[in-house]
């Protein structure tokens, strides 16, 4: 679930594009293979990240990065680095 200030973004209820994706850390720092979110449940925040098997990502380091374009906006967010994604379905 994506939070913003303790909640759960509602992007779709801003409007606008909204993307997370998970890109790969390897060794070194280099990025690596990105992996888009699903979101089954905008309205809640929720995503998923299926991977290219549909059966999710490994574990290991990732970069999360979130970005919400709103009337030609790019309203930047923080992007976190080092997290291990949850497992998905």
């Amino acid at each position: 679930m994506v939070l913003r200030d303790g909640e759960p973004y509602r992007a779709k209820e801003l409007g606008g594009e909204y993307s997370l994706s998970f890109v790969v850390v390897q060794p070194g720092g280099r990025p690596g293979a990105v992996y888009l979110a699903e979101a089954p449940d905008p309205a809640m925040g929720a995503f998923e990240v299926t991977g290219p098997t549909g059966r999710g990502v490994q574990p290991g380091k990732y970069k999360i990065q979130a970005r919400h374009v709103i009337a030609g906006e790019s309203r930047p967010s923080r992007t976190n680095s080092g997290r291990t994604p949850p497992h998905s379905k």
